[in-house]
This record gives C-alpha cells, structure tokens and sequence, in this order.
C-alpha cells in the first residue's frame, strides 16, 4: 500500500491522469523519535509536518524569501583573489565583530612573523607561501567570501553555476564561520588567509573557545525566528551554539560492507551537494526540520532526529555502497 505524504497511514490517492510522484514517508522508530524517509515515483516538494487544514497548501516560498540561516565551514585552503580592490574590514557582515576580527589579525600578522610560525598555524613547510601571504594580510587584495573559499563542499554547492536569483539567495542566506573573521556573510570581500578554529593564537588560546562568547553575543539577533542549516565541520561548530531547537546539524554516513562510516570527502560534497539543492530546487524553501528532511529525501535517503535541551535536530543523509562523486554528479 502507498502512503500519503500529507497524512501517514492514509492511502495515496491518483490526481487526474498523470504519473504517481514520490511521496515522502515518514515514520518514527525507537525510543529517540528518529524520522526516516523513502522515495517512491516522482518528487513534490511537499513536508508531511503539514497535515492540518491551516497549513496546507501554502504559497511557494524560495530560499531568499524565508527566514533561513545556513552556516558553512571555511575551506582550510583559500584561493587569492584576483581583483585590485583593497581590503576593508569595515564592510564586513556584523560589524559588532569589528573589533574582534582587528585584534585576531594582528595577532595572526605577528604569528606568521614568528620564528615558529609553522607549529603555531600548525602547517608544513610546504605552505611557507601562505604564511609569507598571512604576513601582508593588512595589504592583500579582498574577493568575495564564497570565490575566496575553495574545496570539495565549495565546488559542490558550484556557486558560479547558479542562476542570479539562486546566487542572490546564497549571499542572504549562507553565513561562513571563520577563524579569522568570526563570521562572514558570503558575498563578503575577504582576502585569502591561512588559519584553522584548532589553532592556539599566542594570549588567544584556542580560537574555538576564544571566539564561542563573542559570536553568540554578535549572531543572536541573526538567528531570531529563523531555521538553522548547520553544516559546519566539528571543528567550526564548537565555535558557536545556535539555539537547539531551531537548529538542524548536517552529517554525511555511506553504507560500507553493511554499516554506516563517515567519509569526509563524501560528507564535505553531500553537504555542498545539499545546500546547492536548496539553493536551485522549484519547491517551498524549509522553515522548519521536517521540511529540510524533506527536501533533502529528493535527492538522498536521509533521516531527521528531533532536538533535545542542548543538542540540535539531527539530519543524517545516508549514501549507498556504491557512492562516487561520479555517481553524485549523475543524479544531481
């Protein structure tokens, strides 16, 4: 028997003439309330969190429209940016970050100085060309935030490749968290730079901890009524707590020879794969965890564990065994 996608348990009625579409099934197992999701015939962009007469239907909303927050990690390297536009800190999201943000990159200019420079970033000799850059940070060109970063999960979310309304939606919609800058919008101009969250800044100390009290004063009011995509790496994500209830962590686990194991190659594309999907899909943009569940089982098995007091939803995307970027670039 099919199911219903607007209310579990009730036969899935044919429309008119056309060809079944995919429902999305829900259903809840064990003891922690763990939503799964399966895909059958076409897609609709449609969340089986709404069931009652009040919410559905409802007009379209896309991304830009709707109170949706998604935060990313920076990549760990940083492409220059190649324009001559001088940088100025003053035009940075959060201002209230200003003074943060100039004491950090003092202290980074000085560390690159160091004798020791390499332990302290903590990179090898052969990123001796990134230090000596660190060392002309005041001085370096400035490009937007999202052609600055680079990587897997970058290239996968292909913000070149968007449409100009999508684009529009990512520069509102994605905030990156950075060790540097604290928190960037994306179409920020930024230089490239070289510093990693697991850093310990000579008087800063580790820069996770240094940072958490300051951005959480400074991005509360960005977080007000708003859904919360985090797909930041462990290492990011220490640096600052949305509030739980309102806040979804992403994670990436592949079948392999019958049980689940993060990949982080896997995991940083699906991620990148993910927010690109919200970006360009025609449906309703997610304002809550169930509709991000949603929308994500389009394209992914994927399962959705509710929040507690102090840990955030949940969403696991689950790829199959035989998973590659080639088969990620087929179906996307």
């Amino acid at each position: 028997m099919r199911l219903s996608a607007q209310q579990p348990g009730r036969p899935l009625e044919r429309i008119g003439n056309g060809a079944p579409r995919w429902m999305i099934v829900t259903c809840q197992s064990g003891n922690r309330g763990r939503h799964r999701t399966r895909r059958t015939g076409h897609p609709v962009h449609h969340s089986s969190a709404a069931t009652d007469d009040t919410a559905w239907p409802r007009p379209a909303r896309r991304l830009y429209d709707a109170p949706v927050l998604i935060l990313l990690p920076p990549s760990e390297g940083k492409r220059a940016a190649l324009t001559d536009r001088d940088f100025d800190p003053s035009t940075l999201s959060f201002p209230a970050l200003a003074g943060h943000r100039r004491s950090v990159l003092d202290a980074l200019v000085a560390a690159s100085h160091g004798d020791d420079a390499h332990e302290v970033l903590g990179v090898g000799a052969s990123l001796a060309e990134e230090i000596e850059r660190n060392r002309r940070l005041h001085r370096e060109p400035a490009g937007p935030a999202h052609t600055v970063y680079t990587g897997v999960l970058y290239e996968a979310l292909g913000y070149a490749t968007l449409a100009p309304e999508q684009q529009a939606a990512a520069d509102q919609s994605i905030v990156v968290v950075s060790a540097l800058w604290g928190a960037v919008g994306f179409a920020d101009p930024i230089p490239a730079y070289r510093l990693s969250m697991s850093v310990k800044l000579p008087e800063f100390g580790k820069l996770a901890a240094w940072w958490k009290p300051r951005l959480t004063a400074a991005l509360a009011p960005r977080t007000e009524g708003e859904l919360v995509i985090d797909c930041r790496s462990s290492t990011y994500a220490a640096a600052w707590a949305p509030p739980a209830a309102r806040t979804v962590a992403v994670s990436v686990v592949q079948i392999r020879a019958g049980a689940r194991k993060v990949v982080s190659h896997f995991a940083k594309h699906t991620r990148g794969e993910l927010v690109r999907h919200l970006l360009a899909r025609s449906g309703e943009a997610p304002t809550s965890p169930e509709e991000l569940l949603a929308a994500a089982s389009e394209k992914w098995e994927a399962e959705l564990t509710p929040a507690t007091a102090r840990r955030p939803h949940q969403l696991v995307i689950v790829l199959p065994e035989d998973h590659t970027f080639a088969h990620a670039a087929a179906t996307a």
